[in-house]
């Protein structure tokens, strides 16, 4: 209904008019009084819980990280979208930028820093080896580290507290998964988010379960759904998670295809 008006009527002999632009209701009531006014009150409440929820809601997709080296600043939007203005907004929030070098280093081994050069608005997103001392431009590391980036700036804005990851584990070490979803853990429980995760990896799931086993995690807080495909409709299966990490059902598929491919290897009939 966004920008269109819309008719409705809830009432012998009234109607009621409203448009809704996504911010904003407005009403074009035919009377006005405490009974023809329920609706719209009803109406206005509701959109208001919505335009809450999205303010506080943030998308991280499976397209993400840098592809280029250097950045100039660019009016930014309500929602950062672009890798130019993710960019912009590292760039301009020392305190965003510090935290993503924070849990950069916790998962990756590497710390990172936005470099400006003096005199302009070009900035450079670059990164610090602990090991080595090797510093490097983000756009060179492995598409892993890249896009983990992208990830810790939506995660870490403090108005942000429902994050959707699509497959936060992709192209990422085991190892690094492990840490991602501890960091994940972390940010969740200290600063009151919430996350829904998209995932094919059984890898990130038993580190999830991990975090359970270790007491680090709540099982009331780990709500896994497992779904299926069947024809034109999809089937959503929820799991319970166990204190001792186990999961209702286990992980039925990620399971099954590695056992057929063990059966190939070894020629088990």
């Amino acid at each position: 209904i966004l920008n269109k008006w819309v008719e409705f009527s809830t009432f012998p002999k009234f109607v009621g008019i409203v448009q809704y632009n996504g911010f904003t209701l407005k009403e074009l009531l035919v009377s006005h009084n405490e009974e023809t006014n329920r609706p719209f009150k009803e109406i206005q409440e509701s959109l208001d819980l919505l335009n809450n929820f999205s303010s506080n809601f943030e998308l991280v997709s499976v397209r993400r990280g840098f592809s280029k080296p250097s950045f100039g600043m660019v009016p930014l939007q309500i929602d950062t979208v672009t890798e130019d203005e993710i960019a912009t907004k590292i760039a301009l929030d020392k305190d965003l930028s510090s935290r993503i070098s924070y849990y950069l280093e916790e998962i990756s081994g590497k710390t990172f820093s936005v470099h400006v050069i003096p005199n302009t608005a070009v900035f450079y997103l670059q990164t610090r080896d602990i090991k080595t001392g090797l510093v490097n431009n983000l756009v060179n590391e492995g598409t892993g580290t890249n896009q983990l980036v992208t990830i810790l700036s939506k995660v870490l804005q403090p108005n942000k507290k429902f994050i959707c990851i699509d497959e936060p584990e992709i192209h990422l070490h085991p190892s690094m998964i492990e840490k991602l979803v501890e960091a994940l853990v972390e940010i969740a429980y200290q600063e009151d988010k919430q996350f829904l995760l998209s995932t094919h990896s059984e890898h990130f799931v038993t580190c999830l379960l991990s975090e359970v086993v270790k007491k680090k995690l709540q099982p009331d807080d780990l709500k896994v759904y497992y779904l299926t495909k069947n024809d034109r409709s999809t089937h959503i299966e929820h799991q319970k998670v166990y204190a001792d990490g186990q999961l209702e059902g286990g992980l039925k598929n990620f399971y099954e295809s590695e056992l057929k491919n063990l059966e190939t290897f070894f020629k088990i009939a």
